[in-house]
């Protein structure tokens, strides 16, 4: 659910996977830690050159702490589609990792935290594609 709130850009989505005192930290990708809806406001500036983007997940672990608390563990394969200020499309894609610290409450799991970790990232410029002829 949290990455695909991300990825469709759903914000009410994106909030009701946090605790209220919740803190993201993606540092390694160059951000100060801080809260879901600072985050938000941080990686949406810039959509108004934005095309699409899709995150992959997998080879998630899950460790409970008790019946109330868990720590979790997943990779990532992300992809991002933008336009430069030259015109030509961007493709940017980052591979990493998530550590997440989760909370059980009366409306299921939350995150409590979220830290990214990133293992390599590329960015390309592009020529658009050809028309389908479809």
């Amino acid at each position: 659910m949290l990455a695909a709130a991300l990825d469709d850009r759903d914000l009410a989505g994106w909030l009701a996977c946090f605790m209220p005192d919740a803190l993201v930290d993606f540092s390694a990708a160059g951000m100060r830690p801080c809260s879901p809806e600072r985050f938000w406001e941080l990686i949406t500036a810039a959509d108004g050159n934005r095309i699409g983007g899709q995150h992959l997940l997998g080879n998630s672990v899950v460790r409970c702490r008790g019946k109330q608390a868990a720590r979790a563990h997943t990779e990532y394969a992300m992809t991002s589609l933008s336009v430069a200020a030259s015109g030509r499309r961007v493709v940017t894609r980052v591979g990493g990792f998530y550590e997440d610290e989760l909370v059980h409450t009366r409306v299921g799991w939350l995150f409590a935290s979220r830290r990214a970790g990133v293992r390599w990232n590329t960015r390309d410029e592009i020529e658009d594609p050809a028309p389908s002829t479809h």
